[in-house]
């Protein structure tokens, strides 16, 4: 299909593209609102100067929706364009109308006969004086007498909010006034049948209520403005709940985390202060012991706050050029001492060059926190094996396996979840903070990939992730 150029070329469209009948309002933000809201499967077909514009179907009908600007200057250049150069039969203008009457409220339906202008637009073609553009009368007629049909019981229903009306009520709504039928907005529709019987004042009636169906949760508002018009909305907030128990489970487990070892330094140090005889050699144990319960104090908050950051600013977080085979190779000669006291083997087989555009610190962080889980976990005379088993288009493939223990396979499906641990009392003695998985999960995640873990059939514990390429 061509593209047709118009002379001001502020509309590039496809031929065909453009319905026959165009709504436009003066705000392309508006235009793209209609369109998402109001028609099926919009495509955007302007996008010249941001004057956006979109055809779609409304009721199996296409019809296009587009911004035409501020000004009567503006509407005009578009109007022109649509019509002489792409076939249009109807323009519709839609929109908010400015008005002084103080009998004019907001939301109320105006039905004009005429509408004129103070600029000099028309001077162009020669029209002497001011235009009044005057509305056809049978239609006029036609539209009072509409308006006078449907009264107050006229009801605009988008597609998103039949969808959700349908989620919470296992069924398929046929018709809009369905959705007062729906028992679990029971509530909503007391509140809108009760409203009339209340005294009038200057603000809009509000109630919400929260439904919880199919695994989803949904927060139902409805507002009832001065003139008895209501309007209800349906959100679904699954998302932002499962955000809000998480960080309350969070908190609960950072506050039970965090008791243990204050109150073993609180308690050593105590028994310090308040004992002048203690001997000196008793004395260097209690701090010893304080000194590795602030180590692990000092890993859990470093812990936490690396958790936060994710969580919170996971859009914010800097991204480079990280090489995965350098950063791997770091950590391996980081960790000897600790890879040569419990006789473990790292076989490396991460070819060079393995570049991925991320965040390095939170890269290092997936490789450095499962190795520490491997060396704290795996067992002594094992093996570690790092491999990039797999690349495509879009993502390098990664398995950080040992030879070790292996975990029991009912605890495999819960290893990334916050101070989950295999062994409680095991794991605190070793230092753990039970953060480390989980860490590498959510740092995953933000890198475009998933991971999953497995026991070998060999024996030992396998990790396999993905990080998406640089784009």
């Amino acid at each position: 299909m061509a593209i047709l150029e118009s002379p001001s070329a502020c509309i590039a469209a496809e031929e065909g593209v453009i319905a026959k009948a165009v709504l436009m309002p003066g705000d392309p933000l508006r235009a793209k609102f209609v369109a998402e809201h109001y028609l099926e499967n919009p495509v955007c077909f302007n996008t010249v100067r941001n004057m956006l514009g979109y055809t779609g179907t409304y009721k199996g009908r296409k019809l296009s929706v587009m911004g035409h600007g501020m000004g009567v200057p503006s509407a005009g250049l578009y109007a022109h364009e649509l019509y002489n150069f792409y076939g249009v039969d109807t323009i519709i203008r839609i929109g908010s109308a400015g008005g002084i009457g103080e009998d004019v409220k907001v939301r109320d339906v105006v039905l004009a006969m005429g509408a004129s202008t103070n600029s000099h637009f028309a001077d162009q073609y020669r029209f002497p004086g001011q235009l009044c553009a005057t509305a056809d009368y049978g239609l006029l007629k036609d539209a009072a007498a509409a308006a006078e049909r449907l009264g107050k019981k006229e009801i605009l229903v988008n597609n998103l909010f039949t969808q959700y009306s349908n989620l919470i009520s296992d069924s398929n709504l046929e018709t809009a006034e369905e959705v007062f039928t729906i028992n679990e907005l029971k509530e909503i529709t007391d509140f809108i049948n009760k409203a009339p019987k209340r005294p009038s004042g200057k603000e809009e009636k509000r109630m919400s209520i929260t439904i919880n169906k199919n695994g989803k949760t949904f927060i139902v508002e409805c507002i009832i403005f001065q003139d008895m018009s209501f309007e209800i909305s349906i959100n679904d907030v699954t998302m932002e709940e499962e955000q809000i128990r998480l960080k309350r489970q969070l908190t609960q487990n950072i506050a039970h985390e965090l008791k243990t070892p204050v109150s073993s330094i609180q308690g050593y140090l105590e028994t310090i202060v308040n004992n002048d005889h203690i001997p000196h050699d008793k004395i260097n144990v209690f701090l010893e012991r304080c000194y590795a319960q602030s180590n692990r104090l000092s890993r859990l908050l470093r812990d936490i706050s690396v958790l936060t950051r994710m969580d919170e600013a996971a859009n914010m977080i800097d991204m480079e050029k990280v090489d995965i085979s350098v950063l791997v190779t770091n950590i391996v000669n980081e960790v000897s001492l600790e890879l040569e006291e419990k006789q473990i083997t790292v076989v490396n087989s991460l070819k060079k060059d393995i570049q991925i555009r991320g965040n390095y610190s939170l890269l290092y962080s997936i490789f450095r926190n499962l190795m520490d889980n491997a060396i704290a976990y795996a067992g002594t005379n094992i093996q570690i094996n790092i491999n990039c088993f797999r690349e495509d288009e879009n993502f390098y493939y990664f398995s950080f396996a040992d030879t070790g223990i292996g975990v029991s396979p009912e605890h495999l499906n819960r290893l990334f979840e916050r101070f989950y641990r295999v062994d409680k009392g095991r794991s605190r003695k070793l230092g753990g903070t039970g953060l480390g998985l989980a860490i590498v999960k959510n740092a995953v995640i933000i890198h475009g990939g998933s991971i999953s873990a497995k026991n070998n059939q060999g024996g030992g514990l396998e990790f396999v992730f993905t990080l998406a390429k640089e784009r």
